[in-house]
């Protein structure tokens, strides 16, 4: 049974809110999403990086700070147009073509992540983050056993890299080894502990093996490394109950407001709150975002 479409979900829901608006389902009164940057957390942390990376345009960890929170929300060509600044320069290091390639691997582009690594290969034709950029998009077409070739090409390399043991762990979980897909996620969070993707993909390896309660955990321990996980806040949106989820709706649908399922989200829950004006504004958002 093919599975419902985020806007028939969304009429669907606009629908049950017209039938239940009563008295009983009022909005309660100072319920609505903070609107200045001073009360939301997460957009005065954008702000502080987007501050750094004007202020010291060819500082690379700044640019680069940037440029992934840009990503983290879905502002692609934005944080494109700050890595290729780094990969245009003559002294462009392997780390900032691979940097340019997050771009490809954020919107799902096998074509593009391809191009980006040949790049990087030509530039850097020794460095084994060609590799990696190769097992990163083999990735976006779940092609694992490529994966896996290109990650044993990085040799040593790959066992002290957060993002090749990540790479492993998403690769070998394609292959439904999950013991092993876990250990490697494990390392992987280990070797970089301010970084967030290992938990995610802890959290949705969780889930694949039917652990919730462990699913919750990683999630809420990726937004303890990264406040901005769209991925971690759009998960607990669905996991965790109305009221409790709430906020992880809220945070979802601000970092990406254009998202369709994150403003589907932020609908069921404010209507399962009883926030019908709120719910019905969000829904119509869904259905506006959706193709």
């Amino acid at each position: 049974m093919p599975k419902p479409s985020t806007t028939l979900l969304a009429i669907f829901l606009l629908a049950s809110s017209a039938v239940a608006g009563s008295p009983l389902h009022a909005q309660p009164a100072g319920t609505s999403a903070p609107q200045t940057p001073e009360d939301d957390p997460l957009a005065a942390r954008l702000i502080r990086l987007a501050e750094a990376a004007r202020a010291r345009p060819t500082e690379r960890a700044a640019v680069r700070a940037y440029a992934r929170a840009l990503l983290r929300r879905g502002r692609l060509r934005e944080a494109e147009r700050w890595l290729r600044r780094l990969a245009s320069r003559r002294d462009a290091t392997a780390e900032d073509h691979y940097e340019l390639a997050r771009v490809a691997f954020a919107a799902g582009r096998y074509g593009a992540a391809r191009a980006a690594c040949r790049r990087l290969r030509r530039a850097h034709p020794d460095e084994p983050l060609a590799q990696l950029c190769l097992a990163r998009a083999f990735l976006l077409r779940n092609r694992a056993a490529r994966a896996l070739e290109a990650l044993a090409a990085m040799g040593e390399a790959a066992k002290g890299s957060a993002e090749a043991q990540w790479a492993l762990g998403e690769a070998l979980g394609l292959h439904g080894r999950f013991d092993e897909a876990e250990a490697a996620l494990k390392r992987a969070a280990e070797l970089a502990p301010q970084w967030a993707a290992p938990l995610v993909s802890l959290g949705r390896l969780a889930l694949r093996r039917g652990r919730l309660e462990a699913a919750t955990s990683a999630f809420r321990e990726a937004l303890r490394r990264e406040p901005d996980t769209f991925a971690a806040h759009l998960a607990l949106a669905r996991l965790l109950p109305p009221a409790e989820g709430l906020p992880h709706a809220r945070a979802a649908a601000a970092l990406r407001p254009g998202d369709g399922e994150a403003q589907l989200l932020l609908g069921r829950s404010l209507r399962l709150t009883g926030r019908l004006e709120a719910a019905e504004a969000a829904l119509r958002k869904a259905i506006a975002a959706s193709p």
